[in-house]
């Protein structure tokens, strides 16, 4: 049990990591798990959170009541919600606004029937993502009837979500005035439609419910897949939500079909982008709608930010991860079946190219041919839909899967035109190496009010826990890298044109900031207190004596005690007292002003005659584990106790938090007293650590807080394993000093090929084994350390696993 003071300062140590001159401000701290912000003048501004709720701040105020509210119908879990807002360039004209958000899957099947209900819903199921338009009226409020579903207004016309990620999310207006917006590839596991859904994934729900239709059934290849919406940039009218005659592969019978809004290809989870608004052209007829700098996240290892400057671009996803091939897919030759091969059917050929067959390698010349694989003699005509590889501008290694690697990595080509990747600690570039964990994109900035080197610079920022500054030439390379910020939860980076400035949204803590340069700083408060409750009348010491001012300004601290009385001072004491026996509370607001007029201000709780719930998670046990091979279903109850509170007076605030490797995400929220949750399958399967944290807040009306958490992790029985079979093959001991056993439903005496390969993807071992007496293959790893994956291959088996070889 822990309880929790309800303590609210301004804190603002960050600005110790920033480049000299720079300083963060907390600009909105009102709103729960917000997902970024929209400018719409010098004085006006969105700001929206993943629940589906849209907030005017006017002057710098929060107002109180969303002017917007999808919350009924937006599912809200782990990666999903309201994910972007945008406005069309001529909003103070049309007030036309656009909001991209997943679905959820009550409301998308049953809204508008008897057997719908406003607050059931269905999360961790197959639904889709819709982008839908309002048009607001003077007082920003939507006009009635305005609603218009871009994409997404029939079950069978969305970006299709199969799994807990993966849907994308940003919206950007190019410079001809056609809407870009990057979608995920909606799922995961490598599963490609072949053999048992994973645990975890919803491709078969999403192909009965007709979300998907039987040809993109093909798991993450509908990233490379013309006629899906999944794993694209789309290219939108904006007014009618229609592909542009321009785009790429129009199809003026069908303009709204997802091959007539198709820009760009080969992506995984590109949560953020930009638009680099000193390029394009205005004329959409021109195909140029501009440069886009995207933050892909990543799968295993590689974080990457793409640049896409020309239509077809194709970044590789899941063919390529990174520069290179990602060798899981190296070997699937799951057919594309928009694209016959003409000479196919006869003497087993296949009757339709694969994905594989249609991207290939960049080569310094672009002479790449495109053979058909039936007959190297025959090249692939151009009618079907072809690419080579669009790598990354820069990609950089993932800190906790791939520490080994710890690089960075650009694109280049050798002296034959062969496409190599080069470490940029081998080039004359200046970039440092660096690690991540999601490449969560950024902004350029475009504003006159930091350095002029900074002019035209793009701020891009990792979700574990930092912001860098990539800097490029002309020809859209990055050339350098400057470190800027350690900040982790980054969700948003967003420049604003009226203020000049960056603004940064971050989820845990729950903050929009402004960065600003230059000038006086405001003081930075550090603020302690005796108590925070108690019996009245109650004495309290306040001390502020560790706050500092940046600029080194002397400052005046001035306190107010809300019942009328003030001090001077930074340590001062007060005597609270309250009317009657009643509990009752008051809030102590310090301000600190330095010489140059800045301000900063830090509230505090006060509460007499109470004290906090107490309050404990009562049915998890503490480390407690849970089924990480099938999921399972989680009741969650407490025991709470309040001595001065009936339970009708206290407010409940539980969270699920799935923890992935170095971050964690949103999986479910609830405020009832008792809730049910699902832990997924999810901790076993994969090469990355998941476990769950379950937090409960309750508050009394007072304003006390108690506060109580709890961990659970996978029970993996053994079986790390990665591939639809895990259930059939057990390697062990997992981990191991270097001596494995596998065992399975093998013959004795069969033979198989096992692989171990290293997670850069490198193979470091290639052996012919044969099953012994027992039905067991022996595996000896000496000299090895750390994770890798096994593969076993051979008499129709083709098997992937984590293994772990410790020292």
């Amino acid at each position: 049990m822990h309880i929790c003071l309800s303590v609210s300062t301004f804190q603002n140590g960050l600005k110790a990591q920033l480049p000299d001159g720079f300083q963060l401000e907390e600009v909105i701290t009102e709103i729960e798990f917000p997902m970024g912000i929209e400018f719409l003048s010098e004085d006006k501004m969105l700001s929206w959170n993943n629940q589906g709720q849209v907030f005017l701040v006017e002057e710098g105020e929060l107002q109180p009541t969303p002017i917007i509210d999808l919350s009924e119908e937006i599912g809200q879990w782990h990666d999903h919600g309201l994910l972007d807002v945008v406005v069309h360039p001529e909003f103070q004209n049309n007030g036309y606004i656009y909001l991209y958000y997943v679905v959820d899957r009550h409301h998308l099947l049953h809204y508008g029937t008897a057997s719908y209900h406003p607050d059931s819903n269905d999360y961790f199921n197959a639904t889709i993502a819709r982008l839908t338009r309002y048009s607001l009226a003077e007082d920003f409020t939507p006009i009635s009837g305005s609603r218009n579903v871009l994409i997404g207004s029939e079950i069978d016309n969305g970006v299709s979500i199969m799994a807990i990620s993966h849907a994308g999310g940003s919206m950007n207006f190019g410079t001809d005035g056609s809407l870009l917006l990057t979608t995920g590839d909606g799922t995961w596991k490598e599963y490609i439609g072949e053999g048992p859904v994973p645990d975890g994934n919803y491709d078969d729900i999403a192909l009965e419910d007709g979300i998907i239709r039987a040809d993109e059934n093909i798991g993450s290849w509908r990233s490379q897949y013309v006629n899906s919406l999944n794993g694209k940039v789309l290219r939108l009218n904006p007014i009618t939500g229609e592909g542009y005659p321009s785009n790429p592969y129009y199809d003026e019978s069908d303009p709204s079909s997802a091959r007539s809004r198709v820009w760009a290809f080969g992506l995984r989870n590109p949560f953020r982008a930009c638009l680099n608004p000193l390029t394009g052209s205005t004329d959409p007829g021109q195909a140029n709608p501009g440069t886009l700098y995207i933050g892909d996240v990543g799968n295993w290892m590689w974080e990457e930010l793409n640049i896409a400057n020309g239509a077809g671009m194709n970044f590789g996803w899941p063919l390529y991860e990174g520069m290179g091939i990602f060798w899981l897919y190296d070997e699937l030759e799951t057919a594309n079946l928009d694209e016959p091969n003409p000479i196919g059917g006869d003497l087993g050929c296949p009757e339709y190219f694969s994905f594989h067959d249609l991207i290939q390698v960049p080569t310094a010349e672009h002479s790449g041919t495109f053979t058909n694989p039936c007959d190297d003699l025959t090249l692939i005509d151009d009618s079907v839909v072809i690419h080579t590889h669009d790598r990354p501008a820069l990609t950089w290694n993932n800190l906790v899967i791939s520490p080994q690697v710890n690089s960075t990595f650009v694109p280049s080509f050798n002296e034959a035109g062969e496409a190599i990747s080069v470490p940029v600690e081998d080039t004359e570039l200046e970039i440092d190496p660096f690690t991540g964990s999601a490449s969560i994109g950024g902004d350029i900035y475009l504003g006159d009010n930091y350095p002029e080197e900074y002019f035209g610079a793009y701020f891009q920022s990792d979700y574990a826990g930092w912001m860098k500054v990539f800097f490029t030439n002309e020809a859209e390379e990055v050339v350098k890298v400057e470190d800027f910020l350690e900040m982790s939860n980054i969700v948003q980076t967003k420049f604003n044109p009226y203020d000049g400035h960056i603004y940064i949204t971050t989820i845990f803590p729950d903050v929009v900031h402004r960065l600003t340069y230059g000038g006086n700083r405001a003081p930075v408060i550090d603020l302690n207190t005796s108590s925070q409750y108690g019996s009245s009348p109650l004495e309290v010491t306040f001390d502020a004596s560790g706050t500092i001012d940046p600029d080194d300004d002397p400052l005046t601290f001035s306190w107010t005690f809300g019942d009328g009385e003030t001090a001077t001072g930074d340590i001062v004491s007060h005597i609270f007292t309250s009317p009657d026996s009643d509990p009752f509370s008051l809030t102590t607001t310090l301000t600190v002003q330095d010489t140059a007029g800045n301000l900063s201000t830090s509230e505090i709780l006060i509460s007499l005659n109470n004290t906090p719930p107490e309050v404990s998670i009562a049915n998890i046990e503490d480390d407690q584990e849970y089924n990480g091979q099938a999921g399972e279903e989680l009741s969650l109850s407490s025991e709470v106790v309040d001595l001065e509170h009936s339970e009708e007076e206290l407010e409940y605030h539980w969270e699920v938090l799935l923890h992935h490797n170095s971050h964690f995400h949103l999986e479910e929220a609830f405020t009832e007293s008792q809730a049910e949750t699902h832990l997924q399958a999810i901790g076993c399967n994969t090469v990355e650590t998941y476990y769950y944290r379950i937090t409960l807040e309750v508050t009394d009306a007072a304003g006390l807080k108690g506060y109580d958490e709890k961990y659970l992790y996978p029970n993996c029985d053994s079986s790390l394993v990665i591939g639809p079979n895990f259930d059939s093959y057990i390697v062990y001991p997992n981990p191991s000093q270097g001596s494995f056993t596998i065992r399975g439903p093998f013959e004795s005496e069969e033979a198989f090929t096992l692989q171990v390969i290293d997670l850069s993807g490198r193979v470091v071992l290639d052996e012919f084994r044969t099953v012994d007496d027992f039905n067991r293959i022996g595996l000896s790893l000496n000299g090895l350390s750390g994770q890798y994956i096994l593969r076993i291959i051979g008499n129709g088996l083709n098997e992937s696993m984590r293994i772990l070889v410790i020292d």
